[in-house]
């Protein structure tokens, strides 16, 4: 919001300025404006995969520098008889906004959780609308204020006043980025206490994988899960390179009806009474190969991948188990039980060191 306040102010201030002062045609003063809006543009995209790499620290300090330097050189500059050394001094505050609002909306977002997000990016917007209307009424009452006073140097000190709000934020991103440093050395120094030690995939999925062949039949899958009790296993070929992964749930659905047209116990004899269509598909099924039935979907995890990443996946995928990789080759399966597991001894674990240290 406070970005946002800075840059609609010069948006207003800065034409209006042009015209008003210079004598600027109206068309030639917005024209001075479009290099550093085509250029955001530009810069945002570039700002994204910056903040996905780096995080939002050096983003919003790089930002607010820009905005804050460059604010006091347009306002020092302004009645240049160039208007190409004017907007190129404009550039600058434009890219370091386009380097502030994209990352902090990214980074106020990704505390929230899914469902949440729609509200989040409801109180976004409607910040950015208040910030707009405070940042162009606001400074423009100060300017005009100012230019009643001493025409002469009113730009000047609105640019200083913006440079000013800059610093302020500059100044908020250095202590944002402390509490977040400190909330980190909290957590650390946390389990260093209790001596927590989250596990590696390695340590809690099963390497003991049940799979079977692209060219294995749908009965030797069936016959698989009937004997080792489970309810799904990769699809491998050409040392456990893994090309598919099937479950019960592909063949009840391979069973299923195309269309239902069952309506109720009583209708259903009258609408479908063809008893044979469950055979035939039953004999057409057993003629294929597990990976005719398999998912389409490719899912699986890396063994370096935490233990957050790996329920992502079981939930958005709504899989009970997920095959394990390691450079491209089958290595295990890690199942929602496994994780399960995990949680409850960590939680014995704690509670015991937890009752340990306050002595009950």
């Amino acid at each position: 919001m406070l970005c946002l306040t800075i840059i609609f102010a010069f948006n207003v201030l800065l034409p209006q300025y042009l015209q008003s002062e210079l004598g600027i045609e109206p068309l030639y003063a917005s024209l001075t404006l479009f290099p550093a809006i085509f250029l955001s543009c530009i810069i945002s995209p570039i700002a994204g995969r910056l903040y996905d790499k780096y995080g939002a620290k050096w983003l919003l300090i790089t930002g607010y520098c820009l905005i804050t330097v460059f604010a006091v050189l347009l306002a020092l500059f302004i009645n240049s008889p160039s208007l190409i050394l004017v907007g190129a001094l404009f550039v600058p505050i434009i890219l370091g906004s386009a380097l502030i609002i994209g990352p902090v909306q990214s980074y106020g977002l990704s505390s929230l959780k899914p469902e949440e997000n729609p509200h989040g990016v409801t109180i976004f917007s409607t910040g950015f609308q208040i910030a707009g209307c405070l940042g162009a009424s606001l400074f423009a009452n100060v300017y005009s204020s100012l230019m009643q006073i001493n025409n002469n140097s009113a730009f000047l000190i609105v640019g200083i006043i913006i440079a000013i709000c800059s610093i302020f934020g500059l100044i908020l991103s250095i202590i944002l980025n402390r509490i977040k440093k400190n909330l980190k050395l909290a957590q650390t120094e946390n389990v260093e206490e209790f001596k927590i030690k989250i596990p590696t995939l390695r340590e809690i999925m099963k390497t003991e994988v049940y799979s079977v062949d692209a060219n294995a039949s749908i009965s030797d899958v069936m016959n698989l899960f009937i004997t080792k009790k489970i309810s799904g296993c990769p699809i491998v070929e050409n040392k456990n390179k893994l090309v598919g992964y099937i479950s019960d749930g592909d063949i009840v659905r391979f069973l299923s009806k195309n269309e239902t047209t069952f309506k109720s116990v009583y209708t259903y004899n009258l609408i479908d009474g063809s008893a044979g269509e469950f055979d035939s598909k039953m004999i057409e099924l057993l003629n294929l190969k597990a990976i005719d039935v398999a998912s389409k979907d490719m899912f699986w995890v890396d063994i370096n991948q935490d233990l957050a990443e790996v329920c992502k996946v079981l939930a958005d995928m709504h899989k009970k188990k997920v095959p394990v990789m390691e450079n491209g080759v089958l290595v295990g399966v890690i199942t929602r039980s496994d994780i399960t597991k995990y949680i409850m001894k960590f939680s014995v674990t704690q509670m015991k060191k937890l009752l340990k240290k306050v002595k009950i």
